[in-house]
């Protein structure tokens, strides 16, 4: 019984020892939040939906494959260049690719540069869809803490996450993509769950709704 209390306790201590004895930082999720390893929600969220893997478009599972041959293969081309947008909500951009972007294409590819292809769609797709954008500001509004100990030792690196927001914007899940070092992804991670973003919209009727979508954040360690 002692020992199973022990190995309980063994990553709370090491958490709290790496930051120091004077740093206000809890380890572990928020009030309010549930966790399992790398992936924090808050009680209520579908998380058959909220830990979605966005990795690749195969991954998302959405929209039909192209014939790899001619404005098939320029409009293979030109979805794969929207992958960031993709990760924000695959299936509403998807829909907007097939119903806006494909069409202008499939007209207008032939000796065109494929680089102005893929801005123009990009600058299509964002007439009808805008995606979420952080409103808050890393190390002010939102505080980071980096522990001494870890700095001193040369730990340092990028944690990425993924963040399911909801309508308001609201960061509702938050799992680890990248990690850097135990401590290190915990506090990124806390601070995820603390950011303000102004959420993603869609163009409908001539109106622009809050609809809950995906978004990928960095939080960088810099020994300098």
């Amino acid at each position: 019984m002692k020992r199973a209390v022990l190995l309980l306790l063994t990553p709370l201590l090491f958490l709290l020892a790496a930051c120091g004895g004077g740093s206000s930082y809890n380890p572990g999720a928020p009030d309010g939040w549930e966790a399992d390893g790398t992936k924090w929600w808050i009680e209520g969220v579908d998380t058959s939906v909220a830990f979605r893997d966005l990795t690749s478009l195969q991954t998302m599972d959405v929209g039909a494959s192209y014939a790899p041959f001619g404005a098939g293969q320029v409009l293979s081309s030109i979805r794969q260049s929207l992958i960031r947008a993709y990760r924000n909500h695959p299936e509403v951009v998807d829909s907007l690719f097939t119903l806006r972007v494909a069409p202008q294409i499939e007209n207008n590819f032939e000796g065109r540069d494929q680089e102005e292809l893929k801005r123009e769609a990009y600058q299509t797709l964002t007439k009808h869809f805008q995606e979420p954008r952080t409103t808050s500001r890393l190390g002010e509004d939102v505080r980071i803490v980096y522990p001494d100990s870890l700095r001193a030792a040369g730990v340092s690196g990028r944690v990425r996450t993924q963040v399911y927001l909801n309508e308001e914007g609201q960061p509702v899940a938050v799992s680890l993509l990248d990690s850097v070092h135990p401590v290190l992804d915990d506090i990124a991670m806390k601070a995820t769950t603390e950011m303000k973003w102004r959420p993603a919209y869609l163009l409908s009727r001539g109106q622009w709704d809050a609809i809950p979508a995906w978004a990928r954040f960095n939080i960088n360690f810099d020994t300098q």
